[in-house]
């Protein structure tokens, strides 16, 4: 007997997932004696992202008989990097950018978050200049405006080296007030990557919109959201069930709470 009821509903089964350490990781986060793979490279074609085993084998198990559609804080080019291939939506730039099954930018999802952009970005822009202007020991990150496909969509700081403690230095020194004096703007702490998004511009937002256009070609599906950090619960969240990488953001706040 397989245990399945013979009258269950056969749904449709959909993936929201997130990629970089969900499905892939970067070199310093594997054990050395892991068989790695390629799976994202820079723009000068350096590989900057490997999958191990286990992150293949859920890939391959998550694949069977489901749609899988990535949401990623990658850029649209970034994306584009990563060898792993999807066939259905996408949903880049932390859900500013929202990618047609064919690869092309959605329109109507673009038009809506205009208008979010046009308000947010420039303050992130004067964020960017803070961090570049003389505010004493913070400028050793390097902050930029996080563009997609020629539009400036959020804030992003990381330190050249990889030096994790100095990007916690310029969010305790600077960001984090900054957040707190702009109401609507949120901010991403995890490791080396320091990102504050505009209003309006959520991976959550665009997952619900990606799922109506879902619903109209599979109709009633069962939706399961894999994330690792906390810009990720809240899609996750919206899914039936939610899956973590055990050694992740997200699993450590659960442990601590």
């Amino acid at each position: 007997m397989s245990g399945v009821p013979s009258n269950s509903p056969d749904l449709a089964r959909v993936v929201f997932t997130d990629l970089d350490d969900s499905l892939f990781s970067t070199r310093r986060k594997h054990a050395d004696h892991e068989e790695l793979l390629p799976t994202a490279t820079l723009r000068n074609g350096d590989v900057i992202s490997y999958s191990n085993a286990r992150q293949r084998s859920l890939l391959a198990w998550l694949t069977a008989g489901a749609t899988l559609v990535p949401v990623t804080a990658r850029s649209h080019g970034g994306y584009l990097r990563v060898s792993l291939r999807f066939s259905s939506w996408a949903i880049v730039s932390h859900g500013a950018t929202v990618l047609r099954p064919d690869g092309s930018v959605d329109p109507q999802w673009r038009e809506q978050i205009r208008t979010h952009l046009a308000a947010g970005v420039p303050a992130l822009r004067d964020l960017v200049e803070q961090v570049h202007g003389g505010v004493a020991g913070v400028d050793a990150c390097h902050a930029r405006l996080l563009e997609d496909d020629g539009e400036g969509i959020y804030f992003v700081a990381k330190h050249p080296a990889g030096d994790a403690g100095a990007v916690r230095d310029l969010h305790d020194r600077l960001v984090a007030d900054w957040v707190a004096r702009n109401p609507g703007y949120c901010l991403h702490l995890n490791d080396n990557n320091l990102a504050v998004l505009p209003p309006g511009v959520r991976k959550s937002l665009a997952v619900r919109y990606v799922a109506e256009r879902l619903r109209e070609t599979l109709g009633p599906f069962l939706s399961l959201g894999l994330g690792d950090s906390h810009t990720d619960a809240d899609f996750m969240l919206d899914c039936d069930y939610a899956l973590l990488p055990t050694r992740s953001q997200l699993a450590t706040r659960i442990r601590e709470s």
